[in-house]
């Protein structure tokens, strides 16, 4: 098993959004370097005896607003982190609760 990972396009979402001028680029640097790793096992002769997973841990969308207030807070109806008995806070990064 051989694990890679690469942290390119999350950072550059995290600096710039999904339209970071920077992502094109990243995603083609990203793309040569697993075609290295597919042309490896072909060269190996393990090519049509491997799996390839490729995943993500998340999306990438700009949000220009949040839905903290609307998550955390009850509303019309019982919301279901209160009616469980638990308080329901939201921190700022840097921040101790």
């Amino acid at each position: 098993m051989l694990a890679v990972y690469c942290d390119t396009l999350d950072a550059l979402g995290h600096a710039g959004g999904d339209a970071h001028p920077d992502i094109p680029a990243a995603l083609e640097m990203i793309d040569a370097q697993l075609g290295r790793i597919v042309e490896a096992t072909q060269d190996a002769g393990i090519y049509g005896r491997t799996a390839f997973v490729v995943m993500g841990d998340h999306g990438m969308t700009t949000f220009d607003k949040g839905f903290a207030d609307e998550a955390l807070h009850p509303g019309p109806r019982p919301h279901r982190v209160a009616a469980a008995g638990r308080v329901t806070a939201a921190r700022a990064v840097g921040t101790e609760p």
